[in-house]
């Protein structure tokens, strides 16, 4: 089955949100589909060690137990992080989303 996540936001306060960042862990039952993740003015990176640091896809490497790195793919994913590039006005409201497949 394919799956569109799609996550809505909002500012709902009196003051521009700087820094605003979405993150989300990505189901064990799930597989991303490379490229899918959507977001105007956001940048977006992905985590392989649970969420404890992002990078985009092209810096991220897994190392085999004999020292080797090899290029991240979407199933070792853990989350996915939309970092917005401009503070989110009050009021401003949108959405982002990414693809992915029932495993």
């Amino acid at each position: 089955s394919h799956l569109i996540y799609t996550i809505h936001y909002k500012n709902a306060g009196p003051e521009q949100a700087a820094s605003a960042v979405i993150t989300t862990p990505l189901s064990a039952k799930i597989l991303y589909q490379e490229g899918s993740a959507q977001g105007v003015d956001t940048s977006i990176t992905f985590s392989i060690d649970g969420g404890r640091t992002f990078h985009p896809p092209a810096l991220l490497f897994i190392t085999d137990a004999s020292g080797r790195q090899f290029p991240a793919q979407p199933k070792d994913y853990s989350h996915i992080r939309w970092t917005f590039e401009n503070p989110l006005a009050p009021g401003a409201k949108g959405m982002v989303s990414y693809r992915a497949i029932l495993k």
